[in-house]
């Protein structure tokens, strides 16, 4: 670890003010140990006393007799559960003492200040005090006793420490108050720490109006010439708020990709877990730069291979966004990334060390499955009906779809791979209802339509919706043709790459897959993304073409 963050560590340790350097920030980001976050922020809201609610630290009598915790001061008791040194047994104890004083009489800033020692405590225990606090500071909160920097440390501190849904109900409480007003009050530091709040606590912040306002914060940062240091650990906390509220900015995504090729802002050589965040963005925006794609890609793998050669961690979870962000294309260049790297390997033998839990074993192997890579090895040990039916017994809905569309890849792709068949362990119960799928694909219901009014003039009769490929939730149509079945599969722009024309990875997969289960099938290209009517004319001619 560098030296500064060595000595930062330290004064916690120690439980002697944090006084980290701001500017460190952005060596900060290259570490994944969230401590290290936390140990900026919280010594960021120390020296910022005009703003923020925080207490003094100093060195407590190290001689601690329990039977007088209640005559020690708030501040002293508040001190001392800063050490993160102090036994889970003790925290517990000194936990109670602050939950029995706490009343609708305490003070704001005596809430806050425990609040805040708590967190200097990275080791994240079941705190009674935090459950009994979420009330008060509701209702501080609602009555509008809090400054916007107050309401800050607390979504910081309640989604840090406390549970998620705990810190769902005061960041969403405090976005029900927040004002432009507050929030052009906010420097680009403050803004940060408020969407990295908002992110941990699972808040979507897409129908605030916040995004777009976060935007114009990368915007200027990213045309700032006066570039901090700070900018990367901003760019994230940006990031990450963007991506959850799934609002993608084309001339964001354009700025940004060109002063990431270009290693401008201090954008060179960024570590995996930056790489994939900014990667995430993109892919799930699906972004239709496939060449900028590419690069991301090799760059974010020259990260992760350099990290296996010199024997430095790289998380499973980095690697899985990493997988499942490349998957969203499915481009042959961008699969021999991966097939030309030593992650298969690595993905192996970790799992042969039993370090991969199984709903992530199976969402890495089916990513390198898409991207063609040879795993059937690892796939062989792993798909297991035991393996199998742990997936099942999560009872996560994501784990079990991604699931689902393996055993498929497995069963259509690899038919004999496995001793046993996977087809029974399938599940058909995951599909969409079929009338809401169409609301979202508005061409695709035009087209039944259409056929089933139209479909006699080209040889098709039984013309129905279907999800042909199990576990890839693509909706097409099916008819018969010629005495055989025919699929028909609608390219339009729920199922391309933004803004283009080119199939987006599920699209591709769900093609491939097609050809694997010797369907017969036609595509049919709209050209116009806002209009059928408009494209009827391409539709009637690439039907002649492609059946009569």
């Amino acid at each position: 670890m560098v030296p500064f963050l060595l000595k930062g560590l330290k004064l916690f340790n120690s439980r002697l003010k944090c006084n980290l350097n701001c500017k460190n920030i952005s060596d900060i980001a290259k570490f994944s140990k969230e401590y290290e976050y936390n140990a900026w922020i919280l010594g960021y809201f120390g020296s910022s006393e005009e703003k923020y609610t925080t207490f003094p630290i100093f060195q407590p009598n190290n001689d601690l007799n329990l039977q007088d915790l209640h005559k020690r001061s708030t501040v002293e008791l508040a001190n001392l559960i800063a050490d993160r040194k102090l036994k889970k047994r003790l925290v517990a104890l000194v936990d109670f003492e602050f939950s029995e004083r706490l009343n609708e009489k305490t003070p704001k800033k005596e809430l806050l200040s425990v609040l805040h020692s708590l967190a200097s405590n990275y080791k994240q225990f079941d705190l009674v005090f935090l459950k009994k606090a979420i009330p008060h500071l509701e209702r501080h909160i609602k009555e509008g006793n809090f400054s916007i920097y107050e309401q800050i440390q607390c979504m910081y501190y309640i989604s840090k420490y406390g549970s998620k849904p705990l810190g769902k109900r005061i960041s969403s409480l405090v976005l029900e108050k927040v004002t432009k007003k507050q929030l052009d009050i906010l420097n680009e530091n403050d803004l940060a720490i408020f969407c990295l709040s908002s992110f941990s606590s699972g808040v979507n912040l897409a129908d605030t109006g916040i995004p777009s306002f976060i935007v114009k914060q990368i915007s200027k940062d990213l045309t700032d010439t006066t570039q901090d240091s700070l900018f990367i650990f901003r760019l994230i906390c940006f990031i990450k708020c963007l991506r959850q509220a799934e609002h993608y900015d084309d001339n964001l995504f354009t700025l940004l990709a060109r002063k990431l090729i270009n290693g401008e802002c201090n954008l060179r050589n960024l570590p995996v877990t930056t790489m994939v965040h900014l990667l995430q963005y993109y892919c799930n925006g699906l972004y239709a730069d496939v060449d900028f794609i590419l690069w991301a890609v090799r760059e974010s793998v020259q990260q992760v291979e350099s990290s296996f050669k010199t024997r430095k961690r790289v998380r499973l979870k980095d690697l899985n966004n990493l997988l499942y962000s490349a998957s969203r294309y499915c481009c042959k260049e961008i699969n021999e990334v991966f097939q030309n790297s030593s992650i298969p390997n690595h993905v192996y033998y970790t799992f042969k060390e039993n370090k991969v839990p199984p709903n992530m074993m199976a969402n890495i192997l089916l990513s390198l499955w898409i991207a063609e890579c040879d795993v059937k090895d690892a796939v062989v040990e792993f798909i297991t009906e035991n393996n199998i039916n742990l997936i099942k017994g999560n009872d996560n809905f994501k784990d079990f779809a991604k699931l689902n569309l393996f055993l498929t890849c497995i069963r259509f792709e690899s038919p004999n791979l496995l001793g046993f068949d996977v087809k029974n362990a399938q599940s058909y119960h995951l599909q969409p209802r079929r009338e809401k799928y169409l609301l979202k694909r508005p061409h695709l219901k035009k087209m039944l339509e259409f056929l089933a009014k139209n479909g006699h003039i080209y040889g098709l009769t039984d013309i129905r919706f279907a999800f042909q490929v199990p576990g890839l939730y693509i909706g097409g149509i099916r008819a018969n043709h010629l005495s055989g079945n025919l699929d028909i599969e609608v390219i339009d722009s729920t199922v391309c790459l933004r803004k283009s024309k080119q199939p987006n990875g599920n699209m591709v997969l769900k093609l491939r897959l097609l050809k694997k289960m010797n369907h017969n099938f036609i595509s049919l290209y709209l050209n116009n993304a806002d209009c059928f009517d408009q494209n009827l004319e391409s539709v009637e001619h690439q039907l002649k073409t492609a059946l009569l």
